[in-house]
């Protein structure tokens, strides 16, 4: 069988793959996870052909055997060979985001060979919907649920997620107000990743932690843009001047704010070392938020937006997650503000992570089920909500009812006997 796993990604064809320790080089997450998935059911199932499929080659360490590449110019032109008749049998995993870019009659050729891959919650695609793929695959229960009543045939198979070899859970917090706070942010530097709403804050957690510092890491370049960037803010011009709005040069040039762009296994020393990270805070058009369980595997909490796709990692941290940027200051107060409550959520982050990297096991193995399911045999994943039957419902409600109206009795009988006594 083979399997073709598209990447399409020019920053990919820069980096070094060491599929040994499965780390992200420095990339985006969607194509880190793209590499990672395509090694794993090489590895899995060594009697199949799996073909990443890029611009050009990528380097890639320690790959198996099976693992092959093919280079294709576009999109376009990869699907017209998926379309022909020798790659009948033939699967492909495609992101949702390239796919958008191709004309619906060019995605009905290849429909019957390609799964969806859905990038967040609320992906409402038209066209995508239309093509009538293989089936829809969500990377979590709040996308699936986002997502089932727009899309057929929707499964939920959880991203492939490697830890780091080593947590460090020595850092600790201490309550005073001049405290040298090290907080972290990871992610490409453009609009959707929400630094800008973190710059935001910067002025009012200054003022609460005049200390801190901010280390920033990653890049506009991250995401196959080779358009020039600030010499400041390695982000678009454009953005980076709405980030210097507030976050002045002169905290810059004193090592207050400091960006990294991006960096490899070198970004695991500044995360370490931070007590917090900032990632989105709005969670909008997060899928997975890889780079959030990147920072709890090495035992650093993360503050974040607890909607879209950042709710698979922050459903556990309920004190960590926020609903607006605005709660970004108090969160962190609130966190720094007692050291024991602060180790257990270090320890509760690098349980989270493991969770999730034992889990990727199980994801790999359910993908190669699916992927050997033919099409009129592939069902939607169900999700069970927790809820009461209507019988116990009636009983508890009717119970409650005899309850507060008890206590209205009691209570009126009670006024009523004190009127009486004080007009006597």
């Amino acid at each position: 069988m083979k399997i073709y796993l598209p990447v399409f990604s020019y920053s990919a064809s820069c980096k070094t793959f060491d599929l040994n320790t499965e780390h992200n080089p420095g990339i985006g997450g969607t194509q880190h996870v793209t590499v990672l998935l395509a090694s794993r059911l090489a590895r899995a199932k060594p009697q199949w052909t799996i073909y990443l499929v890029n611009y050009s080659p990528i380097n890639i360490l320690n790959a198996s055997q099976n693992l092959k590449q093919v280079s294709f110019s576009s999109l376009e032109y990869f699907c017209q060979f998926l379309s022909s008749p020798q790659e009948t049998g033939s699967r492909a995993i495609i992101t949702a985001l390239l796919l958008e870019t191709c004309k619906l009659a060019e995605l009905k050729l290849i429909s019957n060979r390609v799964f969806c891959w859905l990038h967040h919650p609320f992906h409402f695609k038209h066209k995508l919907r239309q093509a009538d793929f293989l089936a829809y695959i969500n990377q979590g229960s709040y996308q699936h649920s986002s997502n089932c009543r727009f899309y057929p045939r929707c499964i939920i198979i959880q991203n492939i997620f490697s830890p780091a070899n080593k947590a460090n859970i020595e850092s600790s917090i201490e309550t005073r107000q001049d405290f040298p706070l090290r907080l972290v942010h990871l992610g490409a530097l453009v609009p959707d990743k929400g630094l800008l709403h973190i710059a935001k804050q910067w002025k009012r957690l200054k003022k609460v932690f005049p200390n801190a510092q901010l280390n920033v890491i990653g890049s506009a370049l991250t995401y196959n843009s080779w358009n020039d960037v600030h010499q400041l803010v390695p982000a678009s011009p454009s953005y980076a001047n709405q980030i210097l709005k507030h976050i002045p040069e002169s905290d810059i040039a004193e090592g207050h704010c400091r960006f990294h762009g991006n960096l490899g296994l070198e970004k695991d020393e500044i995360i370490t070392s931070s007590h917090l990270a900032l990632q989105n805070p709005t969670g909008i058009r997060e899928s997975f938020g890889a780079a959030t369980f990147e920072c709890m595997a090495l035992g650093t909490p993360v503050i974040a937006s607890g909607d879209y796709g950042m709710h698979e990692a922050m459903q556990y941290f309920p004190e960590l997650a926020i609903q607006r940027p605005s709660q970004i200051v108090g969160t962190i107060r609130r966190a720094c503000s007692n050291t024991d409550q602060y180790k257990e959520l270090q320890s509760r982050s690098i349980a989270v992570a493991k969770l999730f990297s034992l889990n990727s096991e199980a994801a790999t193995w359910k993908w190669i089920r699916v992927l050997q399911t033919e099409k009129c045999e592939i069902t939607a994943d169900s999700i069970i909500y927790p809820g009461f039957n209507s019988s116990t419902l009636k009983a508890i409600t009717k119970l409650n009812y005899r309850r507060v109206n008890g206590v209205l009795r009691t209570s009126i009988k009670s006024a009523t006997k004190y009127c009486l006594r004080k007009t006597r």
